[in-house]
């Protein structure tokens, strides 16, 4: 009764509040106009004043603009813009700071971070201003920007078109703002409906846009709903537009048409543009208040979610169903220092707590919850088993006092983890929901080191949720789960993304795997670029063809191109072979070539090896594959070759350090490659012979086929039965070809004739670029030849291989004159011949047919005075084979005993190779006696060529006996009066002393050497011809620079070392002044150590004369002066040179 007297009268007060305010309203409705221009007045003052106090001055400065523009201009932004004295900085010079401050700019921050810590205080105020340079720039640009993007709003301007030019509107093209407008919308979306990859593609394309920021649009453009909601009010407006347009035909009845027409339309679009305002205003509240009722819907929707957990929590901790004993009136509200909000958690034990047959409650918020509406539903997980209930009465207040005192922990209600416990008991969630809800806040808790753990969960739950969105967060995670994945690691996730690939079909893969690959492929941590180029690779099976060859592709080429650490162009590469074999578009087949070449040419060495190894065979595969190896890649390869053995043949000999070693080392490692597409290329000629058809016509043809008939390679893949596919056929296909090719004639096809016909013109073309000089060029193009011969057969060899050179060397010829063959002579044809063709044939005729051969050489390279270089190169390269030792002594027997003594000459030269490699007894018994016999030649050019071969075995060898021979045949040519005026003989001595001396026993150096240098120094003093002089003085300059970082002892330092440079000053004094300062400065180093020797009394007789400092630095000068000469280790020979007594 009371509340229904209360409800009248609050109703009755109502009734009279509302009459009254209504009559006030309409005499208040005038008064209000007007003070509603007052407030808007003195709001714009309040509003210009607040951003001049706060420095606002550019949005201080739109502000002003924008009130010029609609005829409301405030006095004090005029004036305060009029004036110049506002804008002129006042700048207070202070003391330089030793450290440079930080600047606004993130990005200069970032880049410029490293000077806090920098010891090098003299550049940071060109740095500074270096940076506020940046900012300025930075700064101008943004204003450009801005003023770019300066729009007006379309309502304010007066030039805005009528309805009878909206056909004209339509057909403009679109201005900037509207174009970035239709850009943000069109990126949102794709983003709303999960176009994630057409949304990044969209966003690369229009990169001076910021899709982040509507602001970005333009100023004065307000943001509409979406895309779909514009689409919506399209429909809308055209309904609308064309009911206005059957009214306006109806009131054609002026009777001036002309005139009255255009004043017609004007009314009939300004009512139609009031009508279509007054419902966007009407829209634009029932907006607001729908996101009103959103907000509050949402609002409810969580205080339902906390009841119904409440609820949960009562039901879970409930034991039986029994009303309180105590009425209504005793559950009064909780006093308000009690309100706070906790759930009481029991420890005791865990059955309910059951006292006087009454179930406490739990404090959930501040007013009580009554059990008697709670209790009445039943957990459905809750035991049938009913508790023992006591009889004892017991106030609910005590209970309630009490069990807030004993159960102290109070927790609060929003924590997460007891809603997610309190879910648990009646949730029909599965296990990988919960799971998937409970990771991102688990994976932070978990330490780095440990959190490999998590990956077969995270796996788990990406696998098998429902959820898009969800899956992309875990997939997030699962990418950055560990900050620096190691090997193990990477290999888990790989594992885990191809089962999950494998599970969820290629449009998942490629919406949600890919787009995280993405993310991560500028990541500053190179482990998780690793993963990026991994998963490039293990996923090409599972994605789409047209993404394998664009989106994956284009993902590692930015990689190879862009990425500054090698390890990651390492790996980059070997996906890129692994991703090359799902690539199905032939169209992009130029593309591989092209990044065959960019890992080719990378400054990294793995990155290189990598391509050769793993990419190089991928991309042969699929030229084998499309059938265009002859016409595709082998030109493609073989015109970069080309280029670079032409920049070689432009450097000049000798070598000159840095850029010739780099090209020589790009020279090799291009004739690799083309030797690694050599096995793709044999199996092509093989598949496709004449014999593959009709086998019958090698039958009559038998021929033996060796156990070691095809090359060894270091690689798998590039073994021919594994390119073919079955060794078996392979070998069978093998053996047809050579029995093909052993008849006297057959008929040649496309790929034999490509082989001759291109690539071995092409070969000699290479070879002619080369010097014999180029010792380790020469060796690449003598193994790479090797490999041809040993992989086509002897057939092939034998047929068209050896009558290509013969026919270029022109041996045959007799009658062609020495100039014409002299570049042969001097390039690689010839060791390339010798030591790659001639020495892959094995059998007893090929042995013979090289022996002959090298005689030939020997004598047309003697007789017809052409250059040694290209024999030196052909005996250093089968001299490095113990099977051709004999071989080449009896070659060089022959030129001992000829009739010529040119070709004598040449042998004896020729002897100084084989010293260091052939064996103990073949040194014994075959070199030394011929170089005794040609040390008594009759000829004296004959016994001189026998002097860099006796320094040879005084380096090299350790046989007592033969070490006395050639010291006892040097000390001859020396003291024999025979040999007094001798010039060469004298110059070959001490170029020979200046090779072996730093290398030779210590004994036979400071007791012959160094002594005799002396000697000759000093006799060159007394030489009146200049160009001996010279001779002998470059000679022995080299040699003392050779010899200057042995150890020498102070007396040989006094004795024998100072007087020879003394005397080879006084020489170059007079013919050679560039020298001098060398000589000099070796003269006051060892005079110095001589000083420091005698100062000190307690030092040894012994000084170690090794040069530090200057030393050095006279040692590289001189140095650079000589070509370099190549030094062997020799074995220790204690006492072999002892005085005789």
């Amino acid at each position: 009764m009371a509340d229904g007297v209360y409800d009248q009268e609050s109703a009755g007060e109502m009734h009279e509040n509302a009459s009254k305010s209504f009559s006030k309203e309409s005499d208040c409705e005038i008064d209000f106009r007007e003070e509603t221009e007052d407030i808007k007045d003195s709001t714009l003052e309040k509003l210009a004043n607040k951003l001049l106090k706060h420095n606002f001055i550019l949005t201080a400065l739109e502000f002003h603009t924008e009130l010029v523009e609609s005829g409301r201009e405030l006095p004090k932004l005029r004036d305060y813009f009029s004036n110049p004295g506002n804008f002129e900085k006042h700048i207070q010079e202070t003391e330089t700071s030793p450290v440079l401050p930080r600047t606004s700019s993130v990005q200069t921050f970032d880049s410029l971070d490293f000077t806090r810590y920098s010891d090098d205080g003299e550049r940071q105020v060109e740095e500074r201003v270096a940076v506020l340079e940046f900012e300025l720039r930075k700064a101008k640009e943004t204003i450009k920007a801005l003023r770019t993007n300066l729009t007006v709003a379309t309502e304010s301007d007066p030039n805005t078109p009528t309805c009878g030019s909206a056909k004209s509107i339509v057909q403009e093209a679109a201005k900037p703002h509207e174009k970035r407008a239709l850009n943000f919308l069109i990126n949102e979306y794709l983003l709303s409906n999960s176009y994630k990859l057409t949304s990044i593609t969209f966003s690369d394309e229009n990169d001076d846009q910021d899709f982040e920021d509507w602001d970005d649009v333009g100023l004065n453009i307000p943001k509409p709903q979406n895309l779909l909601q514009l689409y919506r009010n399209y429909n809308r407006y055209m309904y609308l537009n064309n009911e206005v347009a059957n009214k306006e035909v109806q009131t054609d009845v002026i009777s001036s048409p002309a005139e009255d027409s255009d004043v017609c339309i004007k009314v009939s679009c300004g009512l139609e543009k009031k009508q279509l305002l007054d419902q966007i205003t009407k829209l634009v509240h029932e907006r607001d208040e729908l996101a009103e009722m959103s907000e509050e819907k949402e609002k409810l929707e969580q205080r339902l979610k906390i009841l119904k957990r409440e609820m949960k929590l009562l039901k879970m901790n409930s034991a039986t169903e029994r009303p309180l004993a105590s009425s209504a009136d005793d559950k009064k509200s909780l006093d308000s220092a009690d309100a706070q909000e906790y759930v009481i958690v029991s420890k005791q034990t865990d059955s309910p707590v059951i006292v006087n047959d009454t179930f406490v409650p739990f404090k959930m918020g501040s007013e009580s919850v009554d059990l008697n509406q709670s209790s009445k539903s039943v957990s459905s997980n809750a035991s049938n088993e009913q508790p023992q209930k006591t009889e004892r009465v017991v106030p609910y207040e005590f209970q309630k006092n009490l069990l807030s005192i004993c159960q102290t922990q109070k927790i609060d209600e929003d924590n997460r983890l007891i809603g997610e416990i309190t879910d648990i008991v009646n949730s029909q969630e599965t296990v990988v929901t919960v799971l998937a809800r409970c990771l991102p806040h688990i994976v932070p808790n978990i330490l780095l080191a440990k959190r490999e753990e998590l990956i077969p969960l995270i796996l788990c739950a990406i696998a098998l949720h429902p959820d898009p969105k969800e899956r992309d967060k875990l997939l997030n995670i699962l990418f950055n789960l560990i900050k620096r994945p190691d090997e193990e690691q990477r290999h888990m996730i790989l594992t885990g993304l191809v089962a999950i690939a494998q599970h969820l079909g290629p449009s998942r893969v490629e919406a949600e795997l890919l787009p995280q690959c993405w993310e991560q492929i500028t990541h500053r941590y190179v482990e998780r670029r690793l993963l990026v180029a991994e998963s490039c690779g293990v996923l090409a099976p599972y994605v789409l063809s047209g993404i394998r060859s664009s989106l994956l592709l284009s993902m590692l080429h930015q990689m190879l191109q862009e990425d500054k650490d090698d390890s990651v162009r390492e790996t980059v590469v070997r996906n890129l072979a692994l991703l090359l074999l799902y690539v199905d578009d032939a169209d992009k087949f130029t593309k591989a070539c092209e990044l065959l070449l960019l890992s080719l040419e990378d400054r990294g060495m793995n990155v290189v090896d990598s391509g050769l190894n793993t990419l190089l065979p991928s991309i042969a595969v699929w030229s084998f594959e499309l059938d265009n190896l002859e016409s595709h890649l082998f030109p493609h390869v073989m015109s970069v070759t080309n280029n670079h053995f032409k920049v070689l043949n432009d450097i000049p000999l000798p070598p000159v350090l840095g850029s010739v070693q780099t090209e020589e080392q790009q020279c090799i490692l291009f004739s690799r490659a083309v030797s690694m597409l050599l096995p793709f290329l044999f199996v092509t000629v093989i598949k496709s012979g004449p014999y593959v058809e009709n086998p019958d016509i090698t039958c009559s043809s038998p021929v033996e086929f060796d156990v070691d008939r095809l090359p060894t390679y270091p690689s798998s893949v590039l073994n021919p039965s594994v390119i073919f596919g079955d060794g078996d056929e392979l070998m069978s296909a093998v053996k047809a070809f050579d029995r093909y090719l052993s008849s006297e004639w057959y008929k040649p096809w496309n790929q034999h004739d490509w082989v001759t016909a291109e690539l071995l013109p092409w070969l000699h073309s290479i070879f002619s670029y080369v010097n014999a000089q180029r010792q380790i060029v020469v060796h690449a193009l003598v193994e790479f030849m090797h490999n041809f011969c040993h992989l086509f057969g002897r057939p092939f060899t034998q047929k068209n291989i050896k009558p290509s050179f013969l026919s270029r060397l022109s041996l045959e010829e007799e009658d062609k004159g020495a100039n014409s063959s002299r570049s042969t002579y001097q390039d690689a044809t010839i060791p390339v011949y010798v030591a790659g063709v001639l020495g892959a044939l094995h059998q007893a005729e090929d042995r013979q047919e090289l022996l002959e051969f090298l005689q030939d050489l020997l004598c047309s390279v003697s007789l017809r005075h052409l250059p040694d270089s290209s024999i030196k190169a052909a005996l250093t390269e089968l001299s490095s084979n113990k099977a051709y030792h004999e071989l080449l002594l009896s070659v060089l027997w022959d030129g001992v005993v000829h009739n010529s003594p040119l070709v004598r000459v040449t042998a004896g030269r020729l002897f100084e190779i084989l010293v260091g490699v052939v064996s103990e007894s073949l040194l014994r018994t075959r070199v030394t006696p011929a170089l005794v016999t040609l040390a008594s030649d009759p000829e004296i050019v004959v016994r001189i060529a026998t002097v860099p071969a006796f320094g040879a075995i005084m380096e090299l060898s350790s046989q007592r006996d033969l070490l006395e021979k050639a010291h006892m045949q040097l000390q001859t040519f020396l003291d024999d009066q025979l040999y007094r005026d001798q010039h060469l003989l004298y110059v070959e001595i001490i170029r020979t002393f200046a090779k072996v001396g730093p290398n030779t026993e210590p004994k036979f150096r400071d007791e012959f050497v160094l002594p005799r240098l002396t000697a000759l120094a000093a006799e060159n003093n007394s030489t009146t011809n200049e160009t001996k002089k010279m001779d002998i003085a470059l000679a022995l300059l080299e040699a003392y620079t050779a010899m200057s970082c042995c150890f020498m002892s102070e007396q040989l330092i006094a004795e024998a070392f100072l007087p020879g440079l003394r005397c080879l000053k006084s020489d170059l004094e007079q013919i050679a002044q560039e020298y001098v300062d060398s000589v000099n400065v070796m003269i006051q180093e060892f005079e110095a150590k001589l000083d420091l020797g005698r100062s000190v009394d307690n030092r040894p007789r012994t000084l170690s004369v090794t040069s530090p400092g200057s030393m050095e630095e006279m040692k590289n000068r001189v140095t650079k002066m000589f070509s370099t000469r190549s030094t062997a280790v020799r074995p220790n020979i204690p006492n072999l040179f002892q005085r005789k007594k």
